[in-house]
């Protein structure tokens, strides 16, 4: 073997190498250790206690934390469940209309209309104890309850219509039950009908706030509301003070009380040791805030509970810390003696491999984890000697594949600088890569992109921003002539060392493009025909209808047998073509007329088109179920059309052996309203689910089922001119589901 040459071109030797150690390797691990060991005496016992005791306070606080989460979400869905069992309230109907009827001329039969719906109400649910109903001059029309909560003054919340439904007070009865009361407005058609109150039964959020789980022996939750002067009112009775009447704590005199915090809309963990509770004790809190109702939650648990295992791990930490020093000491000696000469050798070794002889190995005599580190040490060397002659080969044969691919590929720093750039690059921008590489990407931009550019790239390092990056789109290039041309571009990001490139993939789609030109111009041309085609074969067929009938019911008597069969076929087939060409000429119509947008409230939609659809709903016994659907932006002629063609479609095909049901749902999306029409009906195979789409396209004989085969197909249209998309799923023999998609505002209005 040859070792690195000194200065005079000599090998140094391992006495040589010995020699120019100013502390052996043996000591001073021994020293190392031992001063580490000692060190760890005077230090680890103060550190460890410090650090335990804030891990254990970070713990506890995120703890309590969850916890407040957690009893903030039970307090928070309650809330929301009563909010809904008074809208369901409110929202009936006939209530505001016998309110109404009252209000305009006081009568036992609306009176008694009005006492059988509360009735209703309370008989519901559980929860509602007490509901009444005033006047707009706050006097008592009627009230109805369950014995036990106390009714509230008519006149107690005049600013309720401003102030919308809520809670408006909640308080402990003498029985150790907790109510609440919601008060909202009662209009109809923007007219003042009066007030109802609401009184709740509070019991999940008494139980939650005297359920101690999971915060020790003196943890305990607090629930508070702020008063007027800005105290704190306690909404359940307290842990360590059960009074009957809620308990009150002044905010001048506990400042940093958690409740007060909680208060103040902050959700924070306080372990500082100047928090102290209301009875002036140092605890470890967690707050939550509801900005509904502006109460506070707090949960907390004294200081000391939370710092009693520290304070048992610390003398168990200071025992172990002796013995580690003493076994310390002792292995850093042995440790030295055994590592001191393998790694003698293996510096031997890896100076010769620095100068470039890779042909050398170090020593494998021992067999312990230095002798495993040599045998690794040499697999390495002959590894990265033949990794080193692959990785050209590899090198060789991707710029190879890169430079025969069709497609452009492009690489940029993340100043844009170009790296690299293929062969299929210098055809589609005619720059060779002696032009291109070192320049910036964005001589291959047309304007406005080629000015934006570096924008784009500073923005994304300054934000991490993604407009482009892992997603493929049409943009425009510019070849060296100036030319504009359309591209697909595709941008991956590699970090390499540290340092970001990016990768993009450029198709020239210019014939493409080309060609979608020249097929959506040959649609329009075919829409066009089918509209004028159709419209122009309405009169000619119209007479026929109309002189086949005048000669049906002139000479009717005269024709006998076969005749008259003959005379039916042509009369009905006259009226089939005539409502096929109807349907074509509507059909042909969605591609011309102007999308035509508005707000529309599809709750209301459905009125008219269940108004349409009364007969067959009739004939059939349909149910027809909907609710909360949503105001949305489309043509409402349209979305009218396409919602009753997917309702006629359940009655036509429904199942014989049931009732139709026909349930419409509507689910927000982040840009998007899905709506889907489940039925119960006969189903479709799988197979023709696309199918059912396509213009004239029917599944079963005319005489099986009416229809011409359009109907889908104005659904599919009509949903597209929206910018959405229809689809159906379905079980065969179960029934169907179909399925649309209306965009919300802003990329309709960017549509249209």
């Amino acid at each position: 073997m040859s070792a690195r040459r000194d200065d005079n071109g000599a090998a140094p030797s391992a006495p040589d190498l010995k020699s120019r150690v100013a502390l052996p390797l043996s000591r001073k691990i021994t020293f190392a250790l031992l001063g580490v060991s000692l060190t760890g005496i005077l230090l680890i016992g103060t550190v460890s206690f410090y650090f335990a005791r804030d891990a254990l306070y970070q713990a506890r606080s995120e703890q309590l934390l969850t916890s407040a989460s957690d009893r903030k979400k039970v307090v928070v869905n309650t809330l929301a469940a009563w909010k809904d069992a008074a809208g369901l309230i409110q929202s009936r109907t006939q209530l505001r209309l016998s309110l109404a009827e009252y209000t305009d001329a006081p009568n036992p039969v609306s009176l008694a209309k009005i006492q059988a719906i509360l009735s209703d109400a309370l008989a519901s649910t559980e929860s509602i104890q007490d509901i009444q109903i005033c006047d707009p001059k706050g006097g008592l029309v009627l009230s109805a309850g369950r014995p036990g909560p106390a009714r509230y003054n008519c006149s107690a919340f005049e600013d309720v219509s401003k102030a919308g439904t809520q809670v408006r007070d909640i308080w402990l009865s003498g029985d150790g039950e907790l109510y609440a009361l919601m008060t909202g407005p009662l209009e109809l058609d923007g007219r003042d009908l009066g007030i109802i109150h609401i009184v709740m039964s509070a019991h999940e959020i008494l139980a939650i706030t005297q359920s101690y789980d999971g915060l020790g022996e003196t943890g305990e939750m607090l629930l508070a509301e702020q008063t007027p002067e800005g105290h704190a009112r306690f909404l359940t009775p307290l842990r360590y003070d059960p009074n009957p009447n809620l308990t009150r704590l002044t905010m001048s005199d506990k400042v940093n009380a958690p409740i007060i915090i909680a208060l103040q809309g902050n959700e924070v963990e306080l372990v500082t040791p100047e928090i102290r509770d209301y009875r002036g004790n140092p605890v470890l809190a967690a707050t939550a805030y509801i900005p509904e109702t502006g109460w506070g939650i707090v949960t907390e648990i004294d200081r000391e509970e939370a710092i009693r295992p520290v304070k048992r791990l610390f003398a168990s930490i200071f025992l172990a810390v002796g013995a580690i020093v003493s076994l310390a000491t002792l292995i850093g000696f042995y440790l030295g003696r055994l590592i001191t000469a393998p790694i003698l050798d293996l510096v031997r070794v890896s100076r010769r491999v620095e100068a470039g002889d890779m042909s050398q190995t170090a020593g494998t005599s021992s067999r312990d984890e230095i002798g495993y580190l040599a045998e690794s040490f040499n697999r390495m060397l002959r590894t990265l000697d033949r990794k080193t002659l692959e990785l050209e080969e590899s090198e060789s044969r991707l710029r190879a594949i890169i430079d025969n691919t069709v497609d452009g590929v492009i690489t940029i720093d993340e100043r844009g600088t170009i790296q690299s750039y293929n062969k299929a690059c210098e055809d589609i921008f005619g720059y060779g890569p002696d032009e291109a590489i070192g320049r910036n990407v964005k001589i291959l931009m047309p304007e406005p992109y080629h000015s934006e550019h570096d924008g784009y790239l500073k923005r994304y390092r300054d934000t991490g921003e993604k407009r482009i990056i892992g997603i493929g789109r049409e943009v425009e290039g510019k070849r060296k002539n100036g030319e504009t041309f359309p591209l697909d571009l595709s941008v991956s990001e590699v970090n390499i060392e540290g340092r970001k490139i990016y990768s993009g993939l450029v198709r020239d789609i210019t014939q493409r493009k080309q060609a979608e030109n020249e097929i959506l111009r040959s649609n329009e041309e075919l829409e066009r025909f089918a509209y004028v085609a159709s419209h122009d074969l309405q009169e000619p067929l119209r007479m026929i209808v109309n002189f086949t009938a005048l000669l049906d019911e002139e000479y009717k008597d005269q024709f006998e047998g076969q005749a008259a069969e003959y005379m039916e076929f042509v009369i009905s087939a006259a009226r089939r073509m005539q409502n096929l060409i109807s349907d074509l000429l509507e059909y042909s119509r969605i591609g011309h007329q102007e999308t035509g947008l508005s707000d529309v409230d599809c709750q209301e939609s459905m009125g008219l088109i269940l108004e349409n659809l009364e007969e067959a709903i009739h004939e059939s016994g349909a149910q027809i179920i909907f609710e909360n659907l949503p105001v949305i932006r489309a043509n409402p002629v349209r979305f009218s059309r396409l919602m009753q063609n997917i309702i006629g479609n359940g009655l036509k095909y429904k199942a014989p052996d049931r009732t139709p049901e026909i349930h419409i749902v509507a689910q927000e999306r982040a840009d998007e309203w899905l709506f889907s029409v489940t039925d119960n009906g006969i189903g479709i195979k799988e197979e023709y689910l696309e199918q059912i789409f396509v213009i004239f396209k029917r599944l079963h004989g005319k005489n099986e089922y009416s229809g011409t085969g359009i109907g889908l197909a104005v659904c599919r249209r009509i949903a597209e001119s929206f910018g959405g998309r229809i689809w159906a799923e379905s079980t065969p023999g179960q029934g169907s589901t179909f399925h649309f998609t209306v965009p919300k505002q802003i990329a309709m209005e960017q549509a249209a």
